[in-house]
């Protein structure tokens, strides 16, 4: 099964990738407020009409310079995504062909026909994955594409509508005795906090990075629960064991929402529940396996289930199959196959309090990471914009806020290092260094 660690890195590269997606497009925004507001000789403050014309023509001018840079951009997010499902793609041949074996040699049949996962990487056309796995896996992995190409439409129009905010709110500033330097500068900050943003079915809103890392890890997860059971099926395997972790989701009753309540315990499938029918093996899949495969057959009418005590239903009991559950919104959890006689229950146990205690610590610490991205983001904005700037004035307030935020970056950062080392909590500092685009500050 996927640990979760790797569920948790697995995402790294392409949240990263979104990451500089979403400091170039803050820079695209804060480009066109300059074009708008900053003049190398003094400003004659326009009539509102003639504002708003020019305003209008610039954010046409960004949605379009907006929808390029997505196109070009999604190419390496495209390439990260590929990378993350087939490296879960082989954490996924692996798990399967070592318990196979196990069951192989335990019932006394030949493995030759197995050849097992070497541990050398492999795209995912060369996998000894069954022909249904790996329709399941592209299926996975076209729907979270699907997910990422609707989400980044909303980019767009998102951005149209911050700029277009931001420069209404600079203009009426200046009409009210504020500095146009000032004014400037507030706008470029407005925008740059407000970020690059994705915008779901629901109206809910994300910044661009978290909804690509949530889509890509989410994804890759119900890949990995989609060939699990349908290895299961395929070996007549009718219980799974769940992974565990320190810091699982919790509520304050059992349910599948509730992580802590579920993880790390052994449960029986019913492959007669709605939610499990697709993963059922039918004449057509016995057909495709008669080959390569055909072991699978034989095992799955040659032994009967073994059963251990269970914790309950899979599906009930996990949520397996819901977004709040196993393999749902963000899930670290994954699960694989149990059979009793060779597999051994070895997941860590962990007791209430301390689970929910280090669970309230890492959301400080996902709480203060996010903050620490934010303020890089503005700092990074203000930068940009100071170099890009026409005006004298407007060039040296841009400077004096790039070095404040560059001070209070750097003295939150110092807290988030003290933070995380006082409850041993693992940073993910590479991620959160100042950047500007390639080059470092």
């Amino acid at each position: 099964m996927l640990t979760p660690d790797f569920l948790l890195r697995i995402v790294d590269a392409a949240e990263e990738a979104a990451d500089k997606l979403n400091t170039y497009l803050v820079q695209r925004v804060s480009k066109r407020i300059l074009t708008l507001f900053d003049k190398e000789k003094e400003v004659e403050l326009i009539p509102a009409s003639i504002s708003d014309v020019r305003k209008m023509r610039e954010a046409g001018m960004l949605t379009d310079e907006v929808q390029r840079t997505l196109k070009e951009h999604m190419l390496e997010l495209q390439e990260e995504i590929d990378r993350a499902f087939e490296a879960a793609a082989n954490e996924i041949e692996r798990d399967n062909d070592r318990f196979t074996e196990k069951i192989l040699r335990a019932e006394n049949i030949d493995v030759g026909a197995l050849k097992p996962h070497t541990g050398r990487y492999k795209p995912i056309k060369e996998l000894s994955l069954t022909k249904k796995e790996i329709t399941l896996l592209k299926r996975a992995y076209e729907k979270t594409n699907g997910t990422l190409y609707n989400l980044t439409g909303t980019t767009a129009d998102s951005c149209q509508k911050e700029y277009i905010r931001a420069c209404d709110e600079a203009y009426w500033k200046v009409t009210h005795g504020v500095s146009i330097h000032t004014a400037v500068a507030d706008a470029i900050d407005q925008c740059a906090q407000y970020g690059a943003v994705v915008t779901y079915p629901s109206g809910h809103k994300d910044k661009i990075e978290v909804a690509v890392a949530r889509a890509v890890r989410t994804g890759a997860n119900q890949a990995a629960g989609d060939i699990s059971l349908t290895r299961c099926a395929e070996l007549g395997v009718s219980q799974v064991i769940v992974s565990s972790h320190l810091g699982a989701r919790y509520t304050d009753k059992d349910e599948p929402a509730n992580h802590m309540s579920w993880q790390g315990k052994v449960y029986d499938i019913d492959w007669h529940n709605d939610a499990l029918r697709k993963y059922s093996v039918t004449p057509q899949d016995d057909r495709d396996n008669a080959g390569k495969f055909g072991f699978l057959e034989k095992i799955r009418y040659l032994f009967s289930p073994k059963k251990n005590r269970s914790a309950g239903d899979f599906v009930k009991m996990t949520g397996y199959g819901t977004g709040a559950g196993l393999c749902g919104w963000n899930c670290r959890h994954s699960f694989g196959p149990y059979y009793k006689g060779i597999s051994t229950n070895n997941t860590e146990q962990f007791a209430d309090d301390k689970n929910k205690r280090r669970y309230d610590l890492e959301q400080k610490q996902r709480a203060a990471e996010r903050n620490l991205r934010e303020l890089r983001r503005r700092m990074n904005a203000f930068k940009y914009a100071a170099a890009e700037a026409k005006g004298d004035e407007v060039k040296q307030e841009l400077k004096v806020r790039y070095q404040n935020m560059r001070k209070e970056y750097l003295k939150k950062m110092d807290a988030y290092d003290e933070f995380c080392d006082k409850n041993k909590l693992k940073t993910r500092k590479e991620r959160l260094k100042i950047a500007d685009n390639k080059r470092s500050i």
